[in-house]
């Protein structure tokens, strides 16, 4: 897993900032998936890696989940 460090962004630049979810977001994105499934899926390398942001926190890319999840859609693994 990445490791990021925390950073504060000035008002006129958070478009050009990437966009993170957590797992939470992650699971409604996802149908209610359960957080066992997320994590078996992470573990299996289904999902595309995470980030983790704390000791007991990580985050998704959204950009690569929603490729991930197009990928899915349009027959992809």
């Amino acid at each position: 897993m990445k490791n990021i460090q925390n950073s504060h962004a000035s008002p006129g630049k958070s478009s050009e900032l990437p966009a993170f979810i957590s797992i939470k977001q992650l699971q409604a994105m996802l149908g209610g998936k359960s957080r066992s499934t997320i994590n078996r899926w992470r573990n299996d390398g289904h999902l595309p890696p995470p980030i983790q942001i704390g000791a007991n926190t990580v985050v998704w890319p959204l950009e690569e989940i929603l490729q991930w999840r197009d990928s899915l859609i349009h027959g992809g693994a």
